[in-house]
């Protein structure tokens, strides 16, 4: 049981966390703005709609013989391509 405050800060006190947090405050900013960016460009769920994508794939490339990267490449190639290709001929919502 956790009994002060203290107890909570024990973690930090090790040098590999000053570490992360370093790269945390240099990292921080510049991927906010990033996703801000993304989001406003509408682009923001590319990756959400990319990475699972992804999956089949590897299971081919698996299933095939062939180096696990070329398939998931692949697969993701071609997500990329086809859903930048339904764009502009789907519905608007606007």
């Amino acid at each position: 049981m956790i009994e002060s405050l203290s107890d909570l800060l024990i973690p930090f006190q090790f040098p590999f966390m000053h570490g992360a947090f370093y790269i945390a405050l240099l990292i921080g900013p510049p991927t906010a703005l990033l996703s801000c960016f993304l989001v406003l460009t509408g682009w923001s769920l590319m990756g959400d709609a990319v990475s699972p994508a992804v999956l089949p794939g590897v299971v081919v490339s698996y299933t095939i013989g062939i180096p696990l990267r070329i398939g998931a490449f692949s697969a993701g190639l071609m997500c990329l391509l086809l859903t930048g290709d339904l764009a502009p001929t789907g519905r608007e919502l606007h």
